[in-house]
Protein backbone atom coordinates (compact mmCIF):
# COMPACT_ATOMS: atom_id res chain seq x y z
CA UNK A 1 0.00 0.00 0.00
CA UNK A 2 2.57 2.62 0.84
CA UNK A 3 4.87 1.46 -1.70
CA UNK A 4 1.78 2.21 -4.84
CA UNK A 5 1.33 5.79 -2.87
CA UNK A 6 4.62 6.44 -2.96
CA UNK A 7 5.21 4.92 -6.87
CA UNK A 8 2.00 7.40 -7.85
CA UNK A 9 3.13 10.76 -5.64
CA UNK A 10 4.95 12.43 -8.42
CA UNK A 11 1.79 11.36 -10.67
CA UNK A 12 -0.56 12.84 -7.65
CA UNK A 13 1.74 15.72 -7.20
CA UNK A 14 0.95 16.93 -10.24
CA UNK A 15 -2.63 16.39 -10.59
CA UNK A 16 -2.79 18.20 -7.29
CA UNK A 17 -0.45 21.10 -8.11
CA UNK A 18 -3.01 21.81 -11.49
CA UNK A 19 -5.82 21.68 -9.50
CA UNK A 20 -4.48 24.20 -6.77
CA UNK A 21 -3.38 26.62 -10.09
CA UNK A 22 -6.56 26.11 -11.12
CA UNK A 23 -8.56 27.09 -7.93
CA UNK A 24 -6.23 29.32 -7.10
CA UNK A 25 -6.06 31.88 -10.32
CA UNK A 26 -8.47 34.40 -11.26
CA UNK A 27 -11.11 33.12 -13.59
CA UNK A 28 -14.83 34.26 -14.42
CA UNK A 29 -16.48 33.25 -11.25
CA UNK A 30 -13.70 34.92 -9.52
CA UNK A 31 -14.43 38.24 -11.42
CA UNK A 32 -18.37 37.80 -10.93
CA UNK A 33 -17.89 37.21 -7.56
CA UNK A 34 -16.05 40.76 -7.18
CA UNK A 35 -18.33 42.29 -9.38
CA UNK A 36 -21.52 41.29 -8.09
CA UNK A 37 -19.61 42.16 -4.75
CA UNK A 38 -18.98 45.59 -5.71
CA UNK A 39 -22.62 46.48 -7.08
CA UNK A 40 -24.87 44.55 -4.82
CA UNK A 41 -23.27 44.74 -1.54
CA UNK A 42 -21.22 41.66 0.67
CA UNK A 43 -24.09 39.49 0.91
CA UNK A 44 -24.96 38.69 -2.69
CA UNK A 45 -21.43 38.42 -3.39
CA UNK A 46 -20.88 35.74 -0.61
CA UNK A 47 -23.98 34.37 -1.73
CA UNK A 48 -22.50 33.86 -5.64
CA UNK A 49 -19.31 32.68 -3.78
CA UNK A 50 -21.43 30.37 -1.66
CA UNK A 51 -22.85 29.17 -5.00
CA UNK A 52 -19.33 29.05 -6.81
CA UNK A 53 -17.95 27.02 -4.17
CA UNK A 54 -20.98 24.48 -4.01
CA UNK A 55 -20.47 24.17 -7.78
CA UNK A 56 -17.13 23.20 -7.64
CA UNK A 57 -17.26 20.95 -4.91
CA UNK A 58 -19.83 18.94 -6.39
CA UNK A 59 -17.50 18.80 -9.58
CA UNK A 60 -15.06 17.50 -7.37
CA UNK A 61 -17.00 15.22 -5.19
CA UNK A 62 -18.67 13.87 -8.78
CA UNK A 63 -15.33 13.26 -9.83
CA UNK A 64 -13.91 11.50 -7.47
CA UNK A 65 -16.38 9.05 -6.90
CA UNK A 66 -15.84 8.19 -10.54
CA UNK A 67 -18.83 9.45 -13.03
CA UNK A 68 -16.06 8.47 -15.91
CA UNK A 69 -16.37 4.48 -14.64
CA UNK A 70 -20.25 5.07 -14.65
CA UNK A 71 -19.92 6.21 -18.13
CA UNK A 72 -17.81 3.75 -19.43
CA UNK A 73 -20.12 1.35 -18.12
CA UNK A 74 -23.05 2.55 -18.74
CA UNK A 75 -22.58 4.38 -22.48
CA UNK A 76 -26.22 5.64 -22.14
CA UNK A 77 -24.71 7.29 -18.78
CA UNK A 78 -23.35 10.06 -21.32
CA UNK A 79 -26.62 10.54 -23.44
CA UNK A 80 -28.24 11.28 -20.44
CA UNK A 81 -26.09 13.74 -19.14
CA UNK A 82 -25.52 15.31 -22.72
CA UNK A 83 -29.23 15.77 -22.95
CA UNK A 84 -30.08 16.91 -19.00
CA UNK A 85 -26.84 19.50 -19.56
CA UNK A 86 -28.14 20.64 -22.73
CA UNK A 87 -31.79 21.46 -21.32
CA UNK A 88 -30.30 22.88 -18.32
CA UNK A 89 -28.37 25.33 -21.08
CA UNK A 90 -31.65 26.32 -23.00
CA UNK A 91 -33.77 27.13 -19.59
CA UNK A 92 -31.04 29.70 -18.82
CA UNK A 93 -31.10 31.07 -22.54
CA UNK A 94 -34.59 31.23 -22.38
CA UNK A 95 -34.51 32.99 -18.69
CA UNK A 96 -32.19 35.21 -19.98
CA UNK A 97 -33.93 36.29 -23.31
CA UNK A 98 -37.03 36.92 -21.40
CA UNK A 99 -35.13 39.24 -19.26
CA UNK A 100 -33.81 41.11 -21.60
CA UNK A 101 -37.40 41.21 -23.55
CA UNK A 102 -38.25 42.94 -20.26
CA UNK A 103 -39.48 46.88 -21.13
CA UNK A 104 -39.65 47.36 -17.25
CA UNK A 105 -35.71 47.58 -17.14
CA UNK A 106 -34.12 50.11 -14.77
CA UNK A 107 -31.63 52.66 -16.20
CA UNK A 108 -28.34 51.89 -14.95
CA UNK A 109 -27.39 53.14 -11.03
CA UNK A 110 -24.68 55.80 -11.00
CA UNK A 111 -22.33 56.19 -8.16
CA UNK A 112 -20.55 59.03 -7.19
CA UNK A 113 -16.85 58.32 -6.11
CA UNK A 114 -15.13 61.92 -5.18
CA UNK A 115 -15.35 63.94 -7.86
CA UNK A 116 -16.52 61.39 -10.74
CA UNK A 117 -19.56 59.77 -11.61
CA UNK A 118 -19.09 56.38 -12.01
CA UNK A 119 -21.54 54.35 -14.03
CA UNK A 120 -22.64 50.74 -12.92
CA UNK A 121 -23.30 49.34 -16.10
CA UNK A 122 -20.05 49.61 -18.22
Amino acid sequence: MIDDLIRHLPDLALVYSAFFLAVASPGPSNLAVMATSMERGRRAGLTLALGVTTGSLTWGILAAIGVSTLVVAHPGALYAIKIVGGLYLLFLAWRSARSAMRADMPPPKTAVSGHRTICAAT
